[in-house]
This record gives C-alpha cells, sequence and structure tokens, in this order.
C-alpha cells in the first residue's frame, strides 16, 4: 500500500542517457532503465530513508545496468558525464546523485574497476564526478567485446530544501559514455 501524502511534497524525475563517444562505430551501449523515477515523496520519507550524514533526505536507491557491446576487442572504460555537486558526488537539481559501482562483468567473467587516475575505488565502489572508470584492476583497460555495469543510484537532498512549501519537481540528467 503507498502511503498518502497530506502537505508538500518533492517529485524527483532522473533523465540517464547512454551515448557514443570516441568509441567507434563497432561499438554500442545500451542503459537499462534510461529514466529513472524516484517518485513523489515528503520530508519524513525522506529523512527515513537517509543513509549517512552527506545524505540528510534521500530517495532511496535505484539500480541502473550499463551494457557495451562491441564486434571488435576493445579497451572497456566508460564515465558518466554531468556537472559535479562535489568531489564525490553529481549535481541533481538542487540535490545530488550519488552513483555506485555493484558489479562489473567483461566478456561474462566478474572483474574489478578501478578509476583512470590509477586510484582505488575503495569499498566504496563511487563512480566520481570527472572520473573515467576502466575495467580490471592493474594497467590498461582490459579488452573485450561485452561490458556489463550494475549501478546503484542514490539522489538526495539537503535538509532545506526537504522542507518544501509546495509540490517541487526536482529534474536532472546525465549521460553514460564509452571512452
Amino acid at each position: 500500500m503507498k502511503p498518502y501524502l497530506i502537505g508538500p511534497a518533492l517529485l524527483v524525475l532522473l533523465n540517464l542517457m547512454s551515448a557514443p563517444a570516441q568509441a567507434g562505430e563497432h561499438c554500442s551501449l545500451n542503459l537499462t532503465p534510461g529514466v529513472l523515477d524516484f517518485g513523489v515523496s515528503n520530508r519524513a520519507a525522506l529523512l527515513a530513508q537517509a543513509h549517512g550524514a552527506a545524505a540528510a533526505g534521500s530517495f532511496g536507491v535505484r539500480p541502473v545496468f550499463l551494457r557495451i557491446y562491441c564486434t571488435q576487442s576493445t579497451p572497456m572504460s566508460w564515465r558518466f558525464v554531468a556537472p559535479a555537486a562535489d568531489a564525490q558526488r553529481f549535481r541533481f537539481g538542487s540535490g545530488t546523485l550519488l552513483l555506485r559501482v555493484k558489479n562489473v562483468r567483461l566478456d561474462g567473467a566478474a572483474v574489478r574497476w578501478r578509476s583512470e587516475a590509477g586510484e582505488g575505488v575503495g569499498e566504496a565502489n563511487i563512480l566520481r564526478p570527472g572520473e573515467r572508470a576502466l575495467a580490471g584492476a592493474d594497467g590498461a583497460a582490459a579488452q573485450g567485446h561485452q561490458l556489463e555495469v550494475e549501478l546503484e543510484v542514490e539522489a538526495s537532498v539537503p535538509d532545506s530544501v526537504s522542507r518544501a512549501r509546495d509540490l517541487t519537481r526536482l529534474e536532472g540528467g546525465g549521460r553514460f559514455q564509452m571512452n
């Protein structure tokens, strides 16, 4: 049963896209789902879903699946392009988005991933703004024909935004691209 909303609420919609970039014509990207709808929420529900101090008002976590298919063996790397809110989050209207990489599979085998800068991703597995992710833990990006990346997207707003006086619509967008 869905809760009834009493008083002001926040409506959240995120448009995600995949776009081939510099990958050549031998690769294609598929993103499922292409649009994330975080629904309608109120302050009490946001605070109940908060995951730590950074996510004062969380709309929860939604799964996203990025698949890259190439007809030729290709070094596998990708990024999410959207304005940065801070070093770990992307801007999302008056809120933020956090992207966590849950699983990466290259040609059916589980692989680790790392940032282009060579930094480890740590236990949080956060894909940061401006960061290019590489399949494979050491050296250059691992090559393959098919890459599958499972991500979690968490949208959140600061406490001040959660105190809406009327229905407030939050929208944002970004795109995944292969490099």
